[in-house]
């Protein structure tokens, strides 16, 4: 847990709950590290959003809104809006000064983000965590002092390892290189520094026995240590699923489910595809659902489809993409509180898709699924000249061909559609893939080229009244299949390749 303290400026105090492993730095070291016992402070300059720390501390203003000021939007612009979305959700009305706002890094190199909130200069004198990297705050656009502000950062640090001589924390300060006075403001915490670090405390011996850490408030507590709640169609829930980590589908094998998406994402291993052979019962199923599909929706073309393989795909660089748009989802949701689905939208005519109608419950498609932001499986042929490109970077919207309803991600809830558009001789190939598609805007089936999905306000696609817009297209009325039309390659997720043969 982080506090506030006044000294001539609100400046941010430490206290000693950090304790996990911090990432590698790459940014340029200038002259001063000082190490006293095993205790460590750094001073660098660099851009904060490309530093490597498990806590990066930023100022704000009260509104935490990340678009104001300089540091904030350079965080939120690396991160990605998630950012913004948890600070909203998590703090409606802002924060006070003396208060800490904490959000996770998202796509950051850091586990956590801390916001605190500091005045203009007027003239005036967390748990498991082993690193936090501090800018030279206040000294941007509120004007303050480069040794004001250096005295106060490091007379609170120089305070906290007073306070905890046995802690292991790793300090840094960060010195923005790109701002006009940064040797300036470098020299003025070289300095401070310098003057300071004969008056550190050395550790004694032997350790004594480490005191409890203070709990973390209730609204702080991470979601894996918070209760899930038992009804999936609550804010509550969608709350909870917005601040767990995503994890990947519990049957992967390569990238399994014991670290989550992120962890993969930040390890050294190998990262690249994987493919494996899908057997036994995840076989079956996927074979049912081909075949009953096909029964509810005929092709006029052919009669039967026999399944030679199936392989999956486990491209954990797209599955990362994917998964933050369907993160994005639970965010809106846990402040709408519903997201209707398919079948419960008023002017929808043909109910269910049918690849969920004919998923039997239980079964491998009905693991690791969110029905409730509208995630389902739907089919999408291709040809074989352009598999090695969908593998490696996934279905692009910008790369597809035009179709009855402009350019998009075109797919399908059963194979008679999707077959139109593979190989006409010898075995076929189709995807089976994961499609997030949010909230859905039902067209009648009339041709139109849709730019994107329309304006929730206006019912357009092509509208400057800035209201938020439906997230997926699904058109009806008098086609033969229905369509499944997305325009941001990030709602698919290329999980299964079916091989097969019509009879």
């Amino acid at each position: 847990m982080y506090t506030l303290r006044k000294r001539n400026m609100q400046a941010i105090r430490l206290i000693d709950t950090i304790n996990c492993s911090a990432a590698s730095n790459t940014l340029v070291q200038r002259n001063v590290s000082v190490n006293q016992e095993n205790f460590s402070v750094k001073i660098y300059t660099g851009a904060l959003a490309d530093w490597k720390a498990d806590v990066l501390v930023c100022s704000c203003s009260p509104d935490l809104n990340l678009s104001n000021g300089t540091l904030a939007p350079s965080l939120m612009q690396k991160a990605g809006s998630m950012l913004q979305d948890e600070c909203n959700l998590k703090y409606p009305n802002g924060i006070e000064k003396e208060q800490i706002a904490i959000a996770k890094g998202y796509n950051l190199y850091c586990k956590r983000v801390y916001f605190g909130t500091l005045s203009s200069w007027s003239g005036d004198g967390a748990t498991c965590k082993k690193s936090i990297a501090f800018p030279a705050l206040g000294t941007g656009n509120l004007k303050y002092p480069p040794q004001v502000s250096a005295s106060v950062i490091l007379a609170c640090v120089e305070d906290f390892y007073k306070q905890n001589p046995f802690s292991t924390l790793l300090t840094y300060i960060v010195v923005y290189d790109k701002s006009s006075d940064v040797k300036i403001v470098k020299q003025a915490f070289d300095q401070e520094w310098a003057s300071r670090a004969g008056n550190l405390p050395r550790i004694q011996f032997p350790f004594p026995a480490p005191s409890s850490p203070l709990p973390l408030p209730q609204a702080l507590v991470p979601a894996a240590n918070k209760p899930k709640p038992s009804r999936n169609d609550t804010k509550e829930y969608f709350g909870y699923m917005y601040q767990s980590d995503p994890e990947t589908p519990n049957y992967w094998e390569k990238f399994h489910h014991k670290k989550t998406v992120k962890e993969w994402n930040g390890s050294n291993g190998d990262l690249s595809l994987q493919i494996f052979q899908v057997t036994g019962s995840g076989l079956s199923d996927i074979i049912q659902l081909v075949n009953n599909t096909l029964k509810e929706q005929p092709s006029s073309e052919f009669k039967n489809i026999e399944v030679k393989e199936v392989q999956r795909l486990e491209n954990l660089q797209l599955f990362y993409k994917y998964v933050s748009f369907r993160h994005s989802q639970f965010s809106t949701v846990s402040r709408t509180g519903e997201l209707a689905p398919l079948e419960r939208i008023k002017v929808c005519k043909q109910g269910q898709a049918l690849t969920f109608k004919n998923t039997k419950r239980g079964c491998i498609l009905d693991q690791d699924i969110y029905h409730e932001v509208n995630e389902h499986y739907l089919f999408h042929g291709t040809k074989v000249a352009h598999l090695d490109g969908i593998f490696h970077q996934g279905l692009d919207n910008r790369l597809a061909g035009k179709g009855r309803f402009g350019n998009g991600i075109y797919c399908a809830e059963t194979p008679a559609k999707s077959n139109k558009y593979t190989d006409q001789d010898g075995e076929k190939k189709m995807f089976l893939v994961r499609a997030c598609l949010g909230e859905i805007y039902i067209h009648n089936g009339e041709q139109y080229e849709f730019k994107r999905a329309p304006c929730k306000a206006c019912q357009k696609d092509k509208c400057l009244c800035g209201k938020p817009l439906y997230d997926s297209i699904v058109a009806e009325g008098t086609l033969q299949y229905r369509e499944f039309i997305l325009h941001d390659r990030y709602q698919v997720y290329p999980e299964y390749l079916i091989t097969y043969t019509c009879s």
